[in-house]
């Protein structure tokens, strides 16, 4: 009768140790069986580990992928990416009172680069006039407050007309196009902040009037838009009326008039202004 030979020894420790050196979890969910095998490393058992997986799945509700108990979504479904966790943020709806207002002091800031361009005492100021349009364009035509001082000072003995930058070229001859578009964006501002969105709940024409009154009091941007307003009021027909030089003849008197006009005179400036000048 042969025994247990040192072979058979060594293959019986060798099983035990591979079983000793294996966690099995098993998560069962009604017929289906899910089974995970963690193994041992340097004698440190995993089943922890494993069991955290599954809490984690679990909480995010996508046990039932894994088992197969919910239908994978295609790509294309619209809850597809809700369900991998992707969300998407939606731009805020603003009020069309608060939109008209930016629309509307953008647009006159933009038909007021060939009138700072074609004015006769620029050259007056040594700074560059890009720089200043580009200041009072982006931030505020608060920056037209020392320009609008330095112009009034008397000629330099020296002075020598210097050469238009490529923006002033673009925009002075062009100037009855940047009148006419910034003339269409200053109505359809209006008009948006009046009628804009009327199926959003915003209200009529008094309630709007009533939310701007209230917008104008208590947001400090609202203190910017109506400052740069006052400005434009008082600088444009100041400046118009310093260069009625640049218009044509026959229409100086209906620019003169039309200059103390909001918005409606600068345009009238630029589309009658001289070929000469452009």
């Amino acid at each position: 009768m042969m025994g247990p030979s040192r072979g058979d020894d060594s293959k019986s420790e060798n099983s035990d140790k591979t079983h000793a050196d294996q966690s099995v979890t098993r998560f069962k969910v009604e017929t289906i069986t899910l089974q995970i095998t963690a193994h041992k490393l340097n004698g440190k058992n995993y089943l922890q580990w494993s069991q955290s997986i599954k809490i984690v799945i679990c909480g995010r509700r996508k046990f039932e992928y894994i088992t197969g108990e919910a239908k994978a979504l295609a790509p294309t479904d619209s809850t597809y990416k809700k369900v991998v966790g992707i969300y998407v943020l939606e731009a805020p709806v603003l009020h069309p009172m608060s939109e008209g207002l930016f629309n509307f002091v953008i647009g006159w800031t933009f038909m007021f680069a060939p009138l700072l361009f074609t004015d006769r005492r620029r050259d007056r100021y040594k700074g560059s006039l890009d720089v200043l349009w580009g200041l009072q364009m982006f931030l505020t035509n608060t920056f037209l407050i020392p320009y609008m001082a330095i112009r009034l000072n008397k000629t330099d003995s020296n002075y020598t007309q210097r050469k238009r930058s490529q923006l002033e070229s673009v925009m002075t001859k062009g100037a009855s196009v940047v009148g006419l578009s910034g003339g269409v964006v200053c109505l359809i501002s209006v008009l948006w902040a009046l009628f804009g969105r009327m199926d959003g709940n915003f209200g009529g024409i008094v309630e709007r009037f009533e939310v701007l009154i209230s917008y104008l009091g208590s947001e400090r941007l609202a203190y910017a838009f109506i400052w740069d307003i006052g400005f434009y009021i008082v600088f444009q027909p100041w400046l118009i009326g310093d260069n009625l030089q640049n218009v044509e003849q026959r229409k100086v008197g209906m620019v003169k008039f039309l200059g103390f006009f909001p918005v409606v005179g600068l345009i009238a400036y630029l589309v009658c202004l001289t070929h000469d000048e452009l």
